[in-house]
């Protein structure tokens, strides 16, 4: 089934979808969330298993915990630079998500949000990206997916991958490995 979330009800505007509002739904296939929402709840798509596409708006700007943990058939996502934080466990265990683009704003991603996407494979993270909590991709197969933005010539990247771990480098550390890692 396809649901496109309104924007009013009996003339009073819809603005967010509320904490566990679908979860364990197991009939939504697609989702159309309209400009007007600012706000998904904690665990709104939970275990939302036959999921495989979600539109989310520009206005979006905050997104509960475990969003979308066990979306198991959602393969692709874009996220608006309007949420800045990508929460603990919003994808966690999406077996199926392979690709992920971050848009500009986004500041920080907090520890397991991609955790267990066994498929991931692509992620583009924006130039905005300030913090990557540990644990943020534990359990992907492959780190060298994820895509930097470029920095100068004269400047230090943040984050650098070397031998499938992804290191920190203003904290120097590593952060995020998988089971073809060998530590540098």
């Amino acid at each position: 089934a396809e649901i496109i979330l309104p924007t009013e009800h009996e003339g009073v505007p819809v603005t967010e979808i509320g904490r566990e509002a679908f979860t364990l739904n197991g009939n939504i296939k697609r989702v159309i969330v309209p400009e007007e929402y600012t706000t998904i709840g904690t665990r709104a798509f939970d275990t939302c298993v036959i999921m495989e596409k979600i539109s989310l708006p520009t206005t979006l700007t905050t997104m509960g915990e475990r969003v979308f943990a066990y979306c198991n058939e959602l393969e692709e996502i874009t996220l608006p630079g309007s949420i800045k934080t990508v929460s603990e466990s919003t994808f966690e265990n999406c077996e199926l998500l392979s690709k992920v683009t971050l848009e500009e704003g986004i500041t920080s991603i907090e520890k397991s949000a991609f955790s267990g996407c066994q498929s991931l494979v692509e992620i583009n993270l924006p130039a905005s990206i300030t913090s990557i909590k540990s644990g943020a991709f534990s359990g992907i197969k492959k780190i060298s997916g994820i895509k930097f933005p470029e920095v100068e010539e004269d400047e230090e990247p943040r984050y650098i991958i070397v031998n499938e771990c992804l290191i920190d480098t203003k904290i120097q550390t590593v952060i995020a490995g998988c089971a073809q890692s060998q530590i540098p």
